[in-house]
């Protein structure tokens, strides 16, 4: 359908390409630009910004978005989740140019919601397929795509998008650019689609890096706040231990009194009583004495 990544420098250095309405870009100039704007990129929002942006002073759109794709598969299901790079927030605009022109430049103020796409969609088979952008207007006249369900077609509407070009890495499917607000009416030419190819090439590896970069925060976040829990775990250890201390000290005490007492009475008895009892009771009383010695030593203890 479109010509392939690999003869897209070739037509892309055919010089200045023009929109009907006489706007004209250098497709050189805008690799270039991108290039050097994402090889440094390593958060996944900047990435965002700069694709929009460059792309969007580039071939004339107004507002876009960058999805993470990830591949789910379980023993019943395979499934694909688009998931926003700041999910629940609106689209996010075009830099001020070519994109913000004219009356209707104010971009839709559409929520983006993580979507879930079955591997059996039409449209997951022509993105892994053709790895190549997508137009909207394709989607509603194509054979291909009146499977689509309406669940799926209702996803699309509200996004407002008029293209969707996908990002593939080694590892498969990782990201889809959506692009919307298209100035010219006509839609997109067969170039700007080749340097939608392209650029997507160009991001596929920024995109991988500030995934990782992401992956590693995340995990740093989660060491963190292990650390944060294992602290404050140690906190109400501490407290309950000194709890525990002081509870022994007052129960120590409370049984300190009456055996000192009992032993005390013990000591009355022997001094002044001891002529006066049988052999028995004397043995009875030199047992309680050593228990009650025995029971001292195990609360001092």
């Amino acid at each position: 359908m479109y010509t392939q990544n690999k003869m897209a420098f070739k037509k892309l250095n055919l010089g200045f390409l023009r929109f009907p309405g006489g706007e004209e870009y250098d497709p050189a100039a805008v690799i270039r630009e991108y290039s050097v704007n994402v090889s440094s990129v390593v958060d996944l929002e900047k990435l965002e910004q700069v694709s929009v942006n460059v792309i969007g002073k580039a071939i004339g759109t107004k507002r876009g978005r960058l999805f993470l794709v990830e591949h789910i598969t379980t023993a019943n299901s395979s499934h694909f989740m688009l998931k926003p790079i700041r999910p629940g927030e609106t689209v996010l605009p075009a830099a001020i140019g070519k994109a913000n022109q004219g009356e209707n430049s104010k971009p839709a103020s559409v929520a983006v919601k993580e979507y879930r796409l079955e591997a059996s969609s039409p449209l997951v088979a022509y993105f892994l397929q053709a790895r190549q952008p997508l137009e909207q207007r394709e989607i509603e006249s194509a054979q291909r795509f009146r499977e689509l369900t309406a669940e799926e077609r209702r996803w699309l509407a509200a996004l407002e998008m008029d293209v969707y070009v996908p990002i593939f890495s080694k590892s498969g499917w990782i990201g889809l650019l959506t692009l919307g607000g298209k100035l010219a009416s006509n839609g997109f030419a067969e170039q700007d689609l080749v340097l939608l190819g392209t650029l997507a090439d160009l991001a596929a590896v920024a995109l991988e890096n500030a995934r990782l970069v992401n992956g590693l925060a995340q995990a740093n976040r989660g060491l963190k706040q292990a650390q944060q829990d294992i602290e404050q775990a140690n906190v109400r250890l501490r407290e309950m231990d000194e709890l525990k201390s002081s509870f022994l000290s007052v129960i120590t005490h409370e049984m300190r009194t009456p055996l000192a007492n009992m032993a005390f009475s013990m000591q009355i008895m022997q001094m002044y009583g001891d002529t006066n009892f049988l052999p028995e009771q004397r043995e009875q009383l030199d047992q309680i004495g050593a228990n009650l010695a025995t029971a001292r030593r195990m609360i001092d203890n």
